[in-house]
């Protein structure tokens, strides 16, 4: 509690004091000593005077050294790679495995939670957050054949955490700041390593009196890499129809919103005919698959929603006296659900959504079957006033560029190189 009963932050002394000591300096004129009273400099002239006269003795020599030096770059750089910045090591990973499109919401929610179960089991692993399908938000146009679960990983070496009581334990919280840099009132204890892989040393069967000065040389455990982690990882998670793709968070949502493409190489495949982009794709797959180097490679299928069509029958439907909206109409509230209505309850409002049940519209004999009244009163099946059938298109819809037309699409095949 500081003055006027305001509350105060535990670094309001600190910030105080570090403030009153900035604008004393700035504020208060200084006597500034010249150069040759100044030890610091007198030491570094002493050094930068010998170099000086020596590089001007020795010009050509100084000239040949610099461009031997430069020359020696050359190597290095070709080995570099095309890649400017290597990838970073962000601390947690991204699994997004891929499925062929068509798969239930029931199969998609169970290869979810399988999935996580065996990767919480490596005991680097902290926490799994999987999902599945799209969220309410047109920034993620996500199928169900596409998961993401975010892993995150423990720490190399955790510690257990001992409280210690203190004198000032009960002190304010500003008063109290300052002295636990002195006697903490947390301490470190028994530790913990995540991760430790062992390593066969030529001194493994030797006496434990020998082997001891030698593990503090050359230790007999090491931490995992994280390219071992994947490793490990993807082979406990193989399941059928699963692509795998491992990856890190953040460079996957940059990498998808720069490109479209989940992992760091891909072949994007653009056309107006989607059979013929399924097949070069299915193809180029097939060609990738076998290459040195490559882990996983998939293929984007863009023919793999199914979407069931009602043709409705224009000369049936003006025997009995109907028009197409009057079929349109029983189709969008029988089957497809229409809102009749919304119930408010404090600030929340719900649809109230009026169809077919489920028993009535889960398969096409039932689908065929639903009745459309006619102006005469009578009940007309659907099936004697349209055809009904199930056909295949794209999941997604998807465009390089807003001018591209309808009928455009694109798919990616991408696949994850492993290490050579």
């Amino acid at each position: 509690m500081g003055i006027a009963k305001v509350n105060l932050s535990d670094w309001s002394l600190v910030l105080a004091l570090g403030l009153s000591v900035f604008f004393g300096i700035c504020l208060f004129p200084q006597k500034i000593l010249h150069e040759d009273k100044n030890p610091l400099n007198r030491f570094l002239i002493r050094i930068y005077r010998p170099m000086i006269k020596g590089v001007l003795k020795w010009r050509r020599l100084t000239v040949m050294v610099a461009l031997l030096a430069v020359a020696g770059t050359w190597y290095p750089m070709t080995r570099a790679g095309s890649e400017f910045m290597p990838p970073l090591n962000e601390g947690d990973l991204l699994y997004m495995p891929t499925t062929l499109p068509g798969i239930s919401i029931t199969k998609a929610k169970e290869l979810l939670q399988q999935t996580d179960k065996i990767i919480q089991r490596f005991p680097e692993v902290k926490t799994t957050l999987g999902k599945i399908g799209r969220a309410e938000t047109s920034t993620d146009p996500a199928p169900l054949s596409m998961i993401e679960t975010v892993i995150m990983l423990r720490p190399q070496k955790e510690y257990e955490i001992i409280e210690t009581p203190r004198f000032f334990s009960d002190w304010p919280g500003w008063l109290k700041q300052p002295l636990t840099w002195i006697w903490p009132e947390k301490k470190n204890g028994k530790s913990c390593v995540n991760g430790a892989k062992k390593i066969d040393r030529f001194y493994a069967a030797w006496p434990d009196w020998i082997k001891a000065p030698m593990t503090r040389i050359l230790p007999q455990e090491r931490y995992i890499t994280m390219q071992e982690l994947i490793d490990d990882l993807d082979q406990a998670v193989k399941l059928p129809g699963l692509t795998n793709a491992w990856t890190m968070p953040i460079k996957t949502r940059i990498d998808m919103l720069s490109t479209g493409i989940k992992t760091p190489v891909g072949i994007k495949i653009m056309g107006p005919d989607l059979p013929v982009l399924a097949d070069i794709g299915e193809r180029i797959e097939a060609l990738l698959r076998d290459k040195k180097g490559t882990l996983s490679v998939f293929s984007e299928r863009v023919t793999g929603g199914n979407y069931l069509d009602f043709i409705i029958n224009r000369e049936q439907i003006a025997r009995y006296g109907l028009q197409v909206q009057d079929v349109q109409d029983i189709i969008t509230t029988a089957i497809g659900g229409m809102n009749v209505t919304y119930t408010v309850e404090g600030l929340e409002r719900y649809p109230v959504n009026l169809r077919y049940n489920r028993a009535f519209r889960d398969n096409l004999d039932s689908l065929r079957r639903v009745l459309v009244p006619t102006p005469t009163g009578a009940q007309v099946p659907l099936v004697q006033l349209a055809d009904i059938a199930v056909k295949k298109g794209r999941p997604v819809s998807k465009a390089r560029t807003p001018e591209k037309p309808p009928g455009c699409s694109w798919i990616s095949g991408a696949w994850t190189w492993a290490p050579m």
